[in-house]
């Protein structure tokens, strides 16, 4: 298969998922006006109208947002979900090296809860962006259902990994005959200087 090929199939597969998920694409952007009426209008740029400007944009959701009562519920249901799933205050999971019916050693304990206990400390470091990641993931599940969360590593001093919240315009699925999840597009744009440093 050449290159060639390869860009055409990806290509036509990304115009074959954005028809698919253009049906929600209204709901979601009337749930971002309604629910999260600060956020950027990130939705804009798909009208077929074109973007609006700020005024414009500030104008059509001050007409409709009377109360902040639903973003603000949106909100709390966000933080309590990351309290019953994943705490900050807990090690919500663990690691082991055993199979179904097999007893660890105590020296493979202490090594999976060594490595749990490492895995816990790069998440929750300053620089690798895990809070702010997740909680916006959990405010689009409440917001939109899909949420994205992308983990890459960190490429500086003191990163090793970086995890970042993709914006539900950004992202497209395609699931198996399972139900599950196995063709995931991201379709996003960036400067020259943020893709130099992307790919160098």
């Amino acid at each position: 298969m050449t290159s060639d090929s390869r860009a055409h199939d990806i290509l036509s597969r990304q115009a074959e998922l954005e028809s698919e998920r253009s049906q929600y694409e209204a709901v979601w952007e009337a749930v971002s006006e309604f629910c999260d009426p600060d956020a950027p209008d990130v939705w804009s740029g798909r009208r077929q109208s074109g973007p609006d400007s700020q005024a414009e944009r500030q104008e059509r959701r001050g007409a409709r947002v009377y109360a902040n009562t639903i973003n603000s519920a949106a909100n709390r249901l966000a933080a309590g979900l990351e309290s019953l799933i994943i705490p900050q205050s807990e090690k919500w999971h663990g690691l082991s090296t055993a199979a179904l019916n097999d007893e660890e050693s105590d020296e493979e304990k202490e090594w999976a809860e060594a490595l749990r206990d490492f895995l816990f400390s790069l998440r929750y470091s300053a620089n690798s962006n895990f809070v702010p990641a997740t909680q916006a993931c959990l405010r689009n599940v409440v917001r939109y259902g899909p949420a994205y969360l992308y983990a890459e590593e960190g490429f500086a001093p003191h990163t090793l990994i970086r995890y970042a919240s993709i914006p539900v315009v950004e992202g497209y699925l395609c699931r198996n005959r399972w139900g599950q999840v196995d063709i995931f597009h991201r379709r996003s744009e960036r400067t020259a200087r943020q893709a130099a440093q992307m790919l160098g």
